[in-house]
């Protein structure tokens, strides 16, 4: 989930815009980058949409997060590895079958990242176990993501 937001961050900041359409973002991934297949630039896309790292107004997407605030790394780059399926999400629509709103969800994930220091996808399992829902699923990957940091 950090590197998408990240990518997501590197898009809008190198462009100088606030808003992009799809055909800009599938562009850049893929014919001026060439990080991503137009394909897995659209399974990409869905995905931060999926997640809230996204809103879409009309035919233009916008991040839903500060990102003029992030620092991009230097030499940041992504392969198609980051549209694997990604843990955070499965995490977050597992607590919403419980109910919880997606923007709660986010806004207590966070203050758990924040107060716990610790990732995104821990804080999500926490926030998981809080709700009664078995995180056993998930720790194999999460584990993986944190051995991989």
């Amino acid at each position: 989930m950090e590197k998408a937001k990240n990518l997501i961050a590197f898009l809008f900041q190198r462009s100088g815009k606030e808003r992009l359409n799809e055909k800009e973002i599938y562009m850049t991934l893929s014919y001026e980058l060439r990080w991503l297949t137009p394909e897995k630039a659209k399974i990409f896309l869905k995905r931060c949409l999926e997640s809230g790292l996204l809103k879409i107004e009309g035919d233009e997407y916008t991040p839903n997060f500060d990102y003029k605030s992030i620092q991009v790394p230097l030499g940041f780059k992504v392969d198609e590895s980051i549209v694997e399926e990604d843990i955070f999400s499965s995490i977050v629509k597992e607590i919403q079958k419980n109910g919880m709103d997606k923007e709660m969800i986010f806004k207590e994930v966070e203050a758990l990242k924040e107060k716990m220091g610790v990732i995104e996808e821990v804080a999500a399992l926490v926030l998981a176990r809080k709700n009664g829902i078995d995180i056993s699923p998930f720790i194999p990957k999460v584990k993986k993501i944190i051995e991989n940091m």
